[in-house]
């Protein structure tokens, strides 16, 4: 009987088979890895509240159904959740109304409050993060942190401002 012929593929089988089994580790340990965290902004009173709002990621805005858009995460104080009634973000010179649409209602779980920010195409040095909140009884409050213009869009670091308003409804 001759001796086959030692090729490439007979002299390095066993090693890619290795890279085969090898190579789904690797990448089920990225997928899993969580990104970083974000820095937390200032905590703020909203009428009888507290919230912190924490950008989702460091990343800008960006397009969702055609408008521009940012994810944030909200925590409000223990046992706040269940006295809001409606809550909802959003960015500009001044609060906007109750929107419509699905865009800037804060929805979640009693720890986290998650929202898909409207955000305007350009920023202004007077835009701000609203964060505005109903409660049960029809009060509507209002609390906003400024944007830091110098920075990108999705990497404004948050400053809380005193501006709190109240509207009776």
């Amino acid at each position: 009987m001759t001796k086959a012929k030692r090729t490439l593929w007979h002299k390095s089988r066993y090693w890619l088979n290795g890279l085969v089994i090898i190579a789904p580790v690797y990448f089920l340990y990225t997928s899993l890895t969580p990104p970083a965290l974000q820095e937390a902004w200032e905590e703020q009173s909203i009428g009888p509240f507290t919230a912190t709002p924490t950008p989702a990621n460091g990343e800008p805005p960006y397009l969702h159904d055609g408008e521009s858009v940012k994810d944030f995460s909200v925590k409000f104080c223990d046992g706040c959740v269940e006295k809001i009634r409606y809550a909802y973000m959003s960015v500009g010179e001044r609060p906007a109304p109750i929107p419509r649409g699905g865009e800037g209602i804060l929805h979640g779980n009693r720890v986290t409050q998650h929202v898909h920010a409207p955000y305007p195409a350009e920023l202004n040095a007077a835009d701000k993060l609203w964060v505005s909140v109903q409660e049960w009884n029809g009060k509507i409050h209002h609390g906003g942190w400024s944007l830091d213009t110098h920075a990108a869009v999705g990497q404004a670091t948050g400053k809380a401002s005193s501006a709190d308003q109240v509207v009776q409804q």
